[in-house]
């Protein structure tokens, strides 16, 4: 598998527009095998409680899983997995060692995002958000964009 590839997870088997396709188990394993996992969700509309997500993704540098939120939703054990995926780790810790801390979920404007995914049990524990952070670095001064894309043209 190349570097930054993109991958559909859906039962839409053969969606010729994705060159790349993935198994729900295989994008649920990879995910499960990082410490770090960004994440971003894309929905129907801008409010939660009358709007719906349509599709998530999740991933690192290497591969980004795009779900189809509507096969998600279609299988009660597919969204256990992706509630699992952001869970706490469910390990004993050994006498005198460091908590197990849960995974990182990065997401950029994380308080759009989150009622989305506390919508349907998703509920990170360690979350980073670029946005938020870039809004500290900036001492909240407007001026200049700060969208995913503005960001990464200014830091990366």
């Amino acid at each position: 598998m190349s570097r930054n590839t993109i991958y559909l997870v859906s039962d839409y088997v053969g969606d010729r527009r994705w060159k790349q396709q993935a198994s729900f188990d295989d994008a649920i394993s990879y995910l499960m095998s990082l410490t770090t996992v960004f994440l971003d969700t894309e929905t129907t509309g801008m409010e939660f409680i009358i709007n719906d997500m349509h599709c998530l993704q999740a991933g690192d540098l290497e591969r980004q899983y795009v779900f189809d939120w509507s096969m998600v939703m279609a299988d009660p054990n597919k969204l256990k997995a992706l509630q699992q995926l952001v869970d706490k780790p469910k390990m004993p810790r050994a006498k005198g060692a460091a908590e197990e801390s849960a995974r990182l979920i990065v997401l950029h404007n994380a308080m759009f995002d989150l009622p989305f995914l506390y919508k349907y049990g998703i509920v990170p524990h360690r979350v980073y958000d670029t946005l938020l952070a870039e809004q500290c670095l900036s001492l909240g001064i407007l001026g200049y964009g700060r969208s995913l894309a503005d960001c990464l043209k200014r830091y990366c």
